[in-house]
């Protein structure tokens, strides 16, 4: 039982969100960072052509999902955010949905609890609501309703559930969730999560198998030991041991980052493989030099810099 974790009880809490909306929010930021207060509630309802309650409930889940964060009085794109909305603005590559999901597994609570501690392959809502009952702390039954109902609108409405096997309806009333196919995982993104997680941690180094517990890269991407080091083997190989390098001596099996890589970095890559075709380790020296990520790093720095 988490004790500390109380889930709200608002309305927009039990609505989860699109592909459509959230795409059409993240090209309508720039020019409008108040998108999401209050004040501006009843212009966005006609921009994004969804209710009060959903445009709320769209604007949490947007900054759950890592691509938005709160600037001043309103909201701005994150790095990731950026860099998703300048390669991806209609979010139609799986790999866009492996990072929103990523970033939903550290961010959104229940979306992490169902990802990494919820490990049932088949259930029912009836199970899925018992789960979240008994993982957090509950005022009342609509407070599970509303995780639950959130929870399963963003994932079968969106590709979270099907593209990614997260959750897909088998039969009337029943779901499961399906191992993940590696080949949907491109090792960039697995060098971003891993990374990531690294850099959370302040780690230049962990062992294999650290990756697999808790609400390590590998359990958020679904992966199994032989897949996660098949993946962590491709990124080593494909950029040149300047992403992270494994050791496998003594049976003892660690993985080391590299400090002068970024994870924003193997985002730009990916992109640029995947979209511009370029060769790996070329995406990879393009992004740390000139690419977008390079320069919103850049950016970031010398304002962190100029306010210290």
């Amino acid at each position: 039982m988490r004790g500390q974790v109380k889930l709200p009880l608002t309305p927009a809490y039990g609505f989860g969100f699109e592909r459509r909306s959230l795409a059409l929010a993240l090209r309508l930021l720039d020019e409008r960072p108040q998108l999401f207060t209050s004040a501006f509630r009843e212009q966005a309802r006609t921009l994004l052509g969804i209710g009060a309650v959903k445009v709320e409930a769209l604007g949490r889940w947007a900054v759950c999902s890592g691509l938005m964060t709160p600037a001043g009085q309103g909201h701005q794109l994150s790095s990731l955010g950026h860099v998703v909305a300048s390669f991806d603005p209609s979010l139609e590559e799986i790999g866009t949905w492996w990072l929103i999901h990523e970033s939903l597994t550290r961010r959104h609570e229940p979306w992490g609890w169902y990802t990494c501690e919820f490990l049932r392959t088949s259930f029912s809502m009836a199970e899925l609501d018992e789960g979240i009952k008994a993982s957090f702390e509950i005022k009342s039954d609509r407070a599970v309703q509303n995780a639950r109902r959130a929870l399963v609108a963003a994932m079968t409405r969106t590709p979270l559930g099907p593209e990614l096997g997260l959750m897909v309806e088998s039969s009337q009333g029943l779901f499961e969730r399906r191992p993940t196919d590696p080949a949907t995982v491109n090792p960039a993104l697995v060098g971003y999560a891993v990374m990531s997680w690294a850099r959370t941690g302040r780690r230049l180094t962990a062992n294999t198998e650290e990756l697999l517990v808790d609400r390590g890269p590998g359990v958020v991407l679904g992966l199994t030991r032989s897949s996660l080091d098949v993946l962590l083997e491709q990124a080593e190989d494909r950029y040149r041991e300047e992403v992270l390098w494994a050791s496998h001596t003594a049976g003892l099996n660690s993985v080391a980052f590299s400090e002068e890589t970024q994870p924003l970095h193997l985002v730009d890559a990916y992109y640029l493989e995947r979209l511009e075709g370029r060769e790996p380790y070329a995406a990879l020296q393009y992004a740390r030099t000139e690419g977008l990520s390079a320069r919103l790093l850049a950016t970031a720095n010398s304002g962190a810099s100029a306010n210290g």
